[in-house]
């Protein structure tokens, strides 16, 4: 006789994003974690970290506009509006009109990589 029992945490279907970056000298920057809900978490979020929220876990134009607020506009030398180049693959909330906008408001250059 042969019985099989397989115990899940029942998160099988759970999906989330994670936007990690860097500066050219190796800085990293403070990971955006996009959950797959409707609503913030009411735990207490670790420092280095920034949530929001997608019904997809998706990453979409307000967590670019949030990413580029909170992440972008204070990595060191962000807050003196130095110039930069922001590099992102082509993915449609990184080259909408008004992420290229706000990039251009925080003195960055944008360039994006081609499929």
């Amino acid at each position: 006789m042969y019985c099989m029992y397989n115990k899940t945490s029942g998160n099988e279907k759970t999906s989330y994003t994670v936007v990690l970056a860097c500066s050219a000298d190796g800085t990293k920057l403070p990971s955006l974690l996009i959950l797959k809900r409707k609503t913030l978490p009411k735990d207490v979020i670790p420092l280095g970290f920034y949530v929001h929220i997608h019904s997809k876990g998706w990453m979409d134009g307000e967590g670019m506009k949030l990413w580029l607020k909170k992440v972008w506009s204070k990595r060191p030398g962000g807050l003196l509006k130095k110039p930069f180049l922001l590099v992102c693959y082509q993915f449609k909330t990184h080259i909408t009109e008004s992420t290229k906008s706000l990039v251009t408001k925080l003195k960055t250059h944008f360039a994006v990589i081609p499929r």
